[in-house]
């Protein structure tokens, strides 16, 4: 067992071990366990209820405002509680799956970098398709 899954309750730990024997890879189960604890470690703090789509939408604005998630990165926290208490109602702990009221901001636009549009890969064609092209001319 990872440590860090001695912080979280049973069903969140019965959850990791279902993803592990589907066949999720390891660094897969770990990032959903640093996720969950992420989680359950707000409700903590916040005193908040856990299932609640208040409590949700607290802990997805403190994940944008507070930590600075990036819109991929808070859509995969989302995704993560989303396939969770899916599982949880599978369990019958939940009537419902309470992530689905919260409607996520939209993606902010973020300036593109080098790296969002070119691998080195792939500069090297585009360079060797240019240069023949203005050989040809």
């Amino acid at each position: 067992m990872h440590p860090l899954q001695e912080q979280l309750p049973t069903t969140a730990n019965q959850y990791l071990e279902q993803l592990t024997a589907k066949g999720r890879k390891s660094s897969t189960v770990r990032r959903y366990a640093y996720d969950l604890a992420d989680f359950y470690s707000f409700i903590d703090v916040t005193n908040h209820p856990a299932y609640t789509k208040e409590t949700l939408e607290h802990f997805m604005k403190h994940l944008i405002q507070e930590r600075h998630y990036k819109h991929k990165t808070y859509k995969r926290v989302y995704r993560v509680l989303h396939s969770y208490f899916n599982h949880l109602m599978h369990q019958n702990v939940l009537s419902d799956n309470p992530i689905e009221h919260v409607i996520l901001p939209d993606e902010e636009d973020e300036p593109l970098t080098e790296d969002d549009l070119f691998t080195k890969k792939r500069n090297r064609p585009v360079a060797t398709i240019y240069c023949i092209h203005r050989r040809t001319e």
